[in-house]
């Protein structure tokens, strides 16, 4: 699935077309929505987490020769176990992002642009504090994308906007909150000191390591409807995969739905 999402998007890439004149101009959008996420570490557990939480967004976009995005999302929320009531975590998280789309192809009503997205800074957290010291667990990674925008006018004259993106890299780290915070290769060849203090700090940036897409995998699927000339209703869905041990991946899938009011 992922390889053949990975061939359409190259393939739009080389198809681009060449930019047209127009004016440019810029929107500055505010976006609130409930989120459902969902959660598992099957180098802890084969346990599923899930729960509510609250996100805020706050996009700056410039259509100029193509659309330039810079995006900044955060959440708030809780999750428990599905099987038990024991676990109870607190989630947390951001992404930082910047984008790039060029037009690709051009109808009376319809209109598809292929680009590339920088996620600057993303970063997710999960706290349980009845687990004393392996109470926190995160992951956090900067991570560059392909992407793909398909604008559609309906017969209502309302705005429908897909979105699509695939990652290609990044550079991540991650903490179980249960053991050594260092991937398979490096655990396996001793290269890690535990007094090292970088390895458990979120941002270190030093401490970074780099992963193709097929270990750090991450997909983002999203639909906006506009309402009228300023709100519209949205909704997003993105998966996260982690493997930085063989076949125990590290999973979040998050689900959300709300509305945007753009200035």
């Amino acid at each position: 699935m992922y390889r053949l999402l990975l061939i359409l998007l190259l393939s739009g890439t080389i198809a681009l077309a060449q930019e047209k004149p127009s004016s440019s101009y810029t929107e500055i959008s505010i976006g609130l929505s409930p989120q459902l996420s969902s959660y598992q570490d099957l180098k802890f557990s084969n346990t599923i987490l899930s729960g509510l939480s609250a996100g805020l967004d706050f996009d700056y976009t410039l259509y100029r020769a193509g659309i330039w995005t810079a995006k900044a999302q955060a959440f708030l929320g809780k999750m428990k176990a599905t099987t038990h009531e024991q676990a109870d975590y607190s989630i947390k998280g951001f992404d930082l992002s910047v984008s790039y789309l060029h037009p690709s192809r051009d109808w009376e009503s319809a209109s598809v642009y292929i680009g590339g997205e920088w996620s600057v800074l993303n970063y997710f957290n999960a706290l349980e504090a009845n687990l004393g010291n392996s109470a926190e667990s995160f992951i956090a990674g900067s991570n560059f994308s392909i992407a793909a925008k398909h604008m559609y006018i309906l017969k209502n004259e309302r705005l429908l906007t897909s979105s699509l993106s695939f990652q290609l890299f990044s550079f991540m780290k991650e903490i179980p909150g249960f053991a050594a915070p260092y991937p398979q290769g490096q655990a396996e060849n001793g290269e890690f000191d535990y007094q090292d203090d970088g390895a458990i700090i979120p941002f270190a940036l030093e401490t970074y390591y780099f992963n193709p897409f097929w270990k750090f995998i991450r997909v983002n699927i999203g639909f906006d409807y506009a309402l009228s000339d300023n709100w519209s209703a949205k909704y997003n869905w993105e998966l996260l995969q982690s493997y930085t041990i063989k076949k125990q991946a590290l999973s979040i899938a998050q689900h959300s739905l709300g509305i945007r009011y753009t200035f």
